[in-house]
Formats: structure tokens, sequence, C-alpha cells
């Protein structure tokens, strides 16, 4: 069974191996999650004192749904012989 901390560090992990693949920044992310730049500057510097828990399932909510979108992308690709031509 893993502890609170080592979620947060997962989810802090992964949030941030997602942007640095985006090549997004901190203000679009945060624009992203429905939070200001601030919080997430917070959060990944381990300094938020708001609802880690809260914000993490936002965070795991929007890394879920991209995941589906690229993965519904290289289906297509895939089955469109998309760039193929």
């Amino acid at each position: 069974m893993s502890s609170g901390k080592e979620l947060t560090t997962g989810t802090r992990g992964r949030l941030q191996a997602w942007m640095r693949e985006k090549g997004m920044t901190q203000a679009a992310a945060a624009k992203r999650f429905g939070y200001n730049e601030a919080t997430l500057s917070r959060y990944l510097t381990g300094t938020y004192a708001g609802d880690v828990k809260a914000f993490e399932v936002v965070v795991e909510e929007v890394l879920a749904a991209d995941s589906r979108r690229q993965a519904w992308r290289d289906f297509y690709v895939e089955t469109q012989g998309v760039g193929n031509r």
C-alpha cells in the first residue's frame, strides 16, 4: 500500500513529464486544469497548502483524458493511413 506522499510524488512526476512531452508552460497547463499558474507552481514545488488530493484528482483526470485522445489519434492515423501517402 502506498502512502499519500508516494501518490503525490507520482502524480507530480507524471504531470512534469506530460508538460515536458507537450512543451507546455506552467501557465498553459494551469489553464488546462482550471487553476492559476501560482497554484500549479506551488504544487510542483511541494509548497501548495490547499487540498492536494483534490488537485491531484483533477490532474489525473486531465492526463487520462489526454492519453485517451492521443490513443484515438494514433488509431485514426494507423487505420486511415494518414501520413503514409
